[in-house]
């Protein structure tokens, strides 16, 4: 105990590594120099030491494949969702570029605010989930949302060609 009364006790994650997840109470019973008790403290925290589950990224929107959870879109822009830990931060990735950080609601869904660009071709998205309590997850299975190109450039061509005709 300090001059000021105050105290602290380290706890390394080896200390309590041993303990249960859940609420836990704590008192301190403290007495003074001559052996007289003090009003014992008390307090409650949670203990939180476990890691979330790796989040899983369900749909992209717009998919315009051949159904609508194929991944493979015509829009070079789109909303990525999916799931993780309820109140958890989710970090998206496409390929190792950090694309967008937001926050699950009370029931773990997630939808990026803003579209995520993507580049021709495959498109390896990946997600990451820190719970409130600072513990991260493993990486998400990679969710490949395929940008078809060649669908635009067609229309493109076919545009074209219609134009030439009528000249």
């Amino acid at each position: 105990v300090g001059v000021d009364g105050n105290w602290t006790i380290g706890a390394t994650p080896a200390d309590i590594s041993g303990w249960k997840n859940g609420v836990i109470s704590v008192t301190a019973a403290v007495s003074d120099v001559a052996g007289n008790p003090a009003t014992q403290a008390s307090a409650t925290l949670t203990l939180d030491n476990v890691n979330p589950d790796a989040p899983v990224i369900t749909a992209i929107s717009p998919d315009t494949g051949s159904n609508s959870a194929d991944g493979i879109t015509t829009a070079s822009s789109v909303h990525v969702s999916g799931t993780a830990e309820a109140g958890s931060t989710v970090m998206l990735y496409n390929g190792s570029t950090l694309v967008a950080t937001l926050t699950t609601d009370g029931t773990g869904h997630w939808t990026t605010a803003s579209n995520i660009t993507l580049t021709s071709g495959a498109n390896a998205l990946t997600a990451i989930a820190t719970d409130t309590a600072g513990n991260a997850s493993a990486t998400s299975s990679t969710f490949t949302a395929t940008l078809d190109s060649t669908v635009q450039r067609s229309e493109e061509h076919t545009s074209e060609l219609q134009s030439r005709e009528t000249i």
